[in-house]
């Protein structure tokens, strides 16, 4: 068993569906910024945490946060309970038997580089922002934190299997971005978003136009890029670009945040003759 002393414990947990809920934790220290003197959260970013299993090893994971207190002492989460989990004691399912008060451990130090000032910067144009399933969860928080201004010029579209896994979708439509739910197979699979969505769009489906930030299972962000590639958007992806003989002084449109542990196009990468990306040469 670990040595570590618990510094956070469970707060709450709100369910949201079945194997779907937002966790409240309380830090024993406050939540501390990635650079001296900024912020203590920037929306996007993550702390790490971790639980005893039941073989009594700690279970350690990095998180995204949704939200956190003023003072830093109380975070949120949004976890679906993994099926067919890569690992035998996955932290989310560690997490749903935890009733409130049950001790936990945090490094309550917010880091990570997938918010809005590190992958779009300065850029002044629309944003379209692409969450499959708790994907959601880094967009949820831009969303919450974002001034006016900034919110009407997000598109936000939240890709799930289940209308009962739209988490937040009252308080989304409530916030003033442009909020769209994409049901997965109703609404079609997201290799046809790009088709889907540009006709309806503030602003033309294009990297002069529009910035894409895309989170949630490799799967699905495998889908965007086939879907985006055709219309010019460079992904970030150090490893993709390098595989489709992009410089990587290339300026990047599409920005990727996975959340599984499946190695995005895992069986090669081809540019069919419609510029559509594609694995296994397909």
């Amino acid at each position: 068993m670990s040595d570590a002393a618990p510094d956070a414990r469970l707060l709450a947990r709100v369910d949201v569906a079945p194997g779907l809920a937002f966790f409240r934790l309380g830090l024993s220290t406050p939540l501390e910024p990635r650079e001296p003197g900024g912020p203590r959260f920037v929306p996007g970013q993550y702390i790490t945490v971790g639980a005893i299993a039941p073989d009594e090893s700690l279970v350690r994971r990095p998180l995204t946060l949704t939200d956190a207190s003023a003072d830093g002492l109380e975070v949120e989460l949004l976890l679906n309970r993994v099926e067919g989990p890569a690992t035998a004691h996955p932290l989310s399912h560690l997490l749903f038997t935890l009733a409130p008060g049950a001790p936990l451990f945090a490094r309550p130090v917010a880091t990570g580089r997938f918010t809005l000032p590190d992958t779009v910067g300065a850029w002044a144009g629309r944003v379209l922002l692409v969450a499959s399933e708790t994907g959601l969860a880094p967009f949820l928080a831009m969303a919450r934190y974002a001034p006016q201004a900034d919110l009407q010029r997000l598109t936000l579209l939240h890709a799930v299997d289940d209308a009962a896994h739209l988490a937040a979708r009252a308080e989304l439509e409530a916030l003033g971005l442009d909020y769209r739910p994409w049901l997965l197979p109703e609404a079609g699979p997201l290799d046809g978003v790009a088709e889907a969505l540009a006709p309806t769009l503030a602003a033309p489906l294009s990297p002069e136009h529009t910035q894409v930030l895309a989170c949630g299972l490799g799967a699905h962000l495998e889908a965007v890029t086939r879907a985006l590639f055709p219309r010019g958007y460079v992904p970030a992806h150090r490893r993709l670009r390098k595989a489709l003989g992009i410089p990587l002084e290339a300026p990047a449109a599409l920005h990727l945040e996975q959340y599984d542990a499946a190695r995005l196009f895992a069986h090669g990468l081809a540019i069919g003759p419609d510029g559509r990306v594609d694995s296994g040469g397909a």
